[in-house]
C-alpha cells in the first residue's frame, strides 16, 4: 500500500485542473469531499483552521470564481505539464485564457484568438514562486496588448494564470 500525498500548489493546480476537465466534461454541479477538512493535520482543506489563513486550494478556487466566462470555449494545448482551457462572457467580447502549470520549468506561450486582432489583455498570475508545497502563492497582475492577432505569455512553475482579452 502506497499513497501519493500532494500539497500546497501542487495540489491545488492538481484541484484547479480537476474543476477545468469536469467543466470541459459538461459536469454542471460537483463537490470537492477533502475541502471539509481542516486543521494543520491535514492541509487539504481551504483554510489553515487555527491561523484562519487561506491554503493554496482558496486561492485557486478564487481565481475560478473570480475570472470564468459565462459560455465554454474551445482551447487548443499549450505544452506538457500545463492544462488550460478557455471561457468567454456570452456577448463575446471578453474571453479567459486560463493556464495552470504543475511543471517544474516556467511555461511559455503565444496566445491567438481567432477572430480577434487586438484587444486589452490583463494577467492575473498566482505564483508560487517554485516552491509546489506553498500554501501562500503571490497574486499580482500585469497588462498586456494583444495586437496583430497574438501575444506571449510566461506562466511560472507551479503556479496559474489568467489572461483576460477585452475587446
Amino acid at each position: 500500500y502506497h499513497t501519493i500525498q500532494k500539497f500546497g500548489m501542487e495540489r491545488a493546480l492538481t484541484v484547479g485542473e480537476a474543476i477545468g476537465r469536469a467543466l470541459d466534461g459538461n459536469v454542471r454541479k460537483s463537490t470537492y469531499w477533502p475541502l471539509r477538512c481542516g486543521g494543520d493535520h491535514d492541509k487539504k482543506g481551504l483554510f489553515m483552521e487555527e491561523q484562519k489563513v487561506p491554503r493554496a486550494n482558496y486561492h485557486v478556487y478564487k481565481m475560478f470564481s473570480t475570472h470564468i466566462g459565462d459560455v465554454r470555449i474551445r482551447c487548443s494545448g499549450i505544452n506538457t505539464g500545463t492544462y488550460n482551457f478557455a471561457t468567454a462572457s456570452d456577448d463575446g467580447k471578453t474571453v479567459q485564457i486560463f493556464v495552470l502549470n504543475r511543471a517544474s520549468r516556467t511555461v511559455n506561450a503565444t496566445i491567438g484568438l481567432k477572430g480577434v486582432s487586438s484587444a486589452s489583455v490583463t494577467g492575473y498570475i498566482l505564483d508560487s514562486k517554485g516552491d509546489k508545497n506553498t500554501d501562500e502563492p503571490e497574486y499580482s497582475t500585469v497588462d498586456m496588448e494583444y495586437r496583430g492577432g497574438i501575444t506571449s505569455i510566461s506562466v511560472p512553475p507551479y503556479s496559474m494564470a489568467v489572461y483576460v482579452f477585452r475587446q
